[in-house]
């Protein structure tokens, strides 16, 4: 990971805090959220976005619901996000920005 420290960046990921990544050009914001008062059937969840030049989001390329926190990371760290690699391919070229 340029910039920043793995373990750290695993264990913010795992904990649903907001990051911001670049990979090949383009910003990405991941966060997530465990289970709100507000309404009790939404449970754990984590997301990514593109972010665009003008600082909105562009579309999402990553949701997902899951029973845990772990179940979120997890179905991140092996679904093919970045250019076709999982996260553990392609993390020697993600920058760790935010």
């Amino acid at each position: 990971m340029i910039n920043g420290n793995l373990s750290a960046f695993m264990d913010s990921l795992a904990l649903g805090m907001d990051l911001e990544v670049l990979f090949h050009g383009k910003r990405y914001f991941i966060q997530g959220w465990d289970y709100s008062n507000d309404d009790p059937k939404a449970g754990p969840h984590l997301e990514m976005f593109e972010l665009l030049d003008n600082g909105y989001a562009g579309g999402y390329v990553f949701t997902y619901d899951g029973r845990s926190r772990g179940e979120c990371t997890e179905a991140f760290l092996a679904a093919k996000l970045w250019d076709g690699l999982t996260f553990d391919e392609a993390e020697p070229e993600i920058e760790w920005v935010g």
